[in-house]
């Protein structure tokens, strides 16, 4: 269940912004502008896929993994918007574990990180929970020998080649499907009309 010793994850994302540049720069005005809030839109859903996918993998809460992550906004010059993960290991109780609670049976605890596989008891050495602090495990031998469970890191679990993917083809559908909005937003601003039909413009 031990991870390593934690690391950043970059996810960059830029859906070939030269090629949309020349194919709308005659369309709109606020070309960058159109571009960057299509890409930072696709950014938030990238975010989100990778939360619920790595969530629905592993026994973590989504916003375990949101906050260690940081998006930045493709600004102005800066056409790419970027997702950072970054964290050191976790201990185990953020991922899941439970301790069986019969009258008098001590019980033993029981932990997972990965949901395939199910849950796997810590019979020697033992385990115990310490409130706010986390899960350790203690040597039966010497008791005052004490260390904590650690599980991966976030950004460990996130990188997961599958994961990733989809969540970069749900973020250039959603790329598409902003950018054709953000144009035909800036079409009716600069006609100054409201409603119309929507332009579609193959990319």
């Amino acid at each position: 269940m031990a991870g390593g010793s934690g690391s950043n994850l970059p996810i960059k994302i830029n859906f070939g912004y030269d090629t949309t540049f020349n194919k709308i720069r005659d369309i709109v005005k606020d070309v960058q502008g159109v571009i960057n809030r299509a890409t930072n839109r696709a950014a938030y859903k990238v975010r989100t896929v990778l939360t619920q996918e790595t969530a629905y993998k592993y026994f973590i809460k989504p916003g375990v993994i949101r906050s260690h992550m940081k998006v930045f906004t493709a600004q102005g010059n800066d056409k790419t918007a970027k997702i950072l993960f970054s964290g050191r290991e976790l201990n185990l109780a953020k991922f899941y574990n439970v301790q069986p609670k019969r009258p008098g049976y001590k019980g033993i605890y029981k932990g997972a990180v990965l949901r395939e596989g199910g849950l796997k008891p810590f019979r020697r050495p033992t385990a115990f929970y310490r409130r706010g602090k986390g899960l350790y495990l203690r040597n039966p031998d010497n008791h005052k020998d004490i260390w904590l469970v650690k599980g991966p890191a976030v950004p460990q679990i996130v990188k997961n080649k599958y994961t990733v993917e989809e969540a970069m083809g749900d973020g250039l559908i959603e790329f598409k499907n902003r950018l054709q909005h953000e144009i035909h937003r800036e079409i009716q601003k600069s006609l100054k009309v409201k409603g119309g039909r929507q332009m579609l413009i193959q990319f």
